[in-house]
């Protein structure tokens, strides 16, 4: 994937999908599941790909989403900005010397419609992170560039293909911007009868309390749509919780039982044979929810995650603007 999720410093390389298109030769990253190496972003990333546009961009709006994580409103200035649902963001801070790297949670339409960008980040010693949470205000202006191999990013006239989008914690920022990017894309095909059509959606999504599963609200009004649906799970919970109008939250993590009945259950809306999988979250749960998948009959080739490596990369760091 990426990037700094929240607080989590971006990291190594990602499979290959249909929809991570780049110029060049197919990007391929590698397979296997590695312990974290806590590096600056720019090194962490230097062999991703990055867009030619750094922009300014200024605070329109910083709000707590729980305890730890603060939402970051930016509007872009540069018009030739642009991302993919899923990418994150260089981000550079006037008198910080350390580059930070955050995904974008929102979706293309919203950079497209206000000329905004939102970033969800939890707190940590990270001193990009400090900056946000303790001297970051309305007005602040800093530096943005758009980069990533983890993404989503269909064009019109592609097939169909059904989404099945794992996260665990502060991992929900990149997959809510391709399920937010989904039913934009499902609205426009619906009302132009134009570009490309989607097909279901299915999310995923699972933090250690209520309180930490962020843009609750967001997921259940998205899955009112037609094709759309969202389970949340709250892992230190102990019995189901209501949440808002009668929406259950399921007590624990989420499970190769849950993958299952998803994929091949009796009320599953996924379909096996155009079905493209996202993970983002913590190691174990990638660990885990890979194999899972797998046992589902899921191809590998279909099954996009992070994948922390502990090899420092090769390639030199990506430039810092003057």
């Amino acid at each position: 994937m990426h990037m700094a999720i929240g607080c989590r410093l971006p990291v190594a390389l990602f499979r290959s999908t249909v929809f991570a298109r780049r110029k060049g030769p197919e990007h391929l990253g590698r397979s296997g599941l590695f312990p974290v190496l806590r590096m600056f972003h720019l090194d962490i990333t230097a062999g991703q790909a990055r867009g030619e546009v750094i922009s300014k961009a200024v605070v329109k709006e910083i709000r707590d989403l729980s305890r730890t994580v603060k939402k970051v409103d930016l509007e872009i200035k540069d018009p030739r900005f642009t991302f993919k649902a899923g990418q994150w963001v260089d981000f550079f801070i006037p008198d910080v010397e350390v580059v930070g790297g955050f995904s974008i949670c929102s979706a293309p339409k919203l950079l497209k419609d206000k000329r905004l960008i939102e970033l969800a980040i939890k707190r940590s010693p990270h001193p990009p992170v400090v900056w946000i949470h303790e001297k970051c205000q309305i007005g602040s202006e800093v530096d943005v560039r758009a980069g990533g191999d983890f993404f989503y990013d269909p064009q019109p006239g592609d097939p169909p293909v059904d989404l099945l989008l794992l996260a665990g914690g502060v991992g929900i920022n990149p997959l809510r911007s391709m399920f937010i990017h989904d039913a934009d894309l499902a609205r426009e095909f619906k009302e132009n009868g134009s570009g490309y059509c989607p097909g279901s959606a299915e999310l995923l999504y699972s933090a250690k309390t209520v309180d930490e599963l962020l843009f609750k609200d967001d997921f259940l009004a998205a899955a009112m749509e037609p094709n759309f649906n969202c389970t949340l799970f709250s892992s230190q919970s102990m019995q189901m919780a209501l949440y808002g109008t009668g929406a259950c939250i399921q007590p624990g993590r989420i499970t190769d039982l849950d993958i299952l009945t998803t994929i091949t259950g009796e009320k599953a809306v996924l379909h096996k044979d155009r079905l493209l999988c996202y993970i983002c979250g913590p190691r174990a749960m990638v660990n885990s929810l890979v194999p899972a998948l797998e046992n589902c009959g899921v191809p590998k080739d279909k099954i996009v995650y992070e994948a922390w490596t502990n090899t420092p990369p090769k390639t030199p760091a990506a430039p810092v603007p003057n």
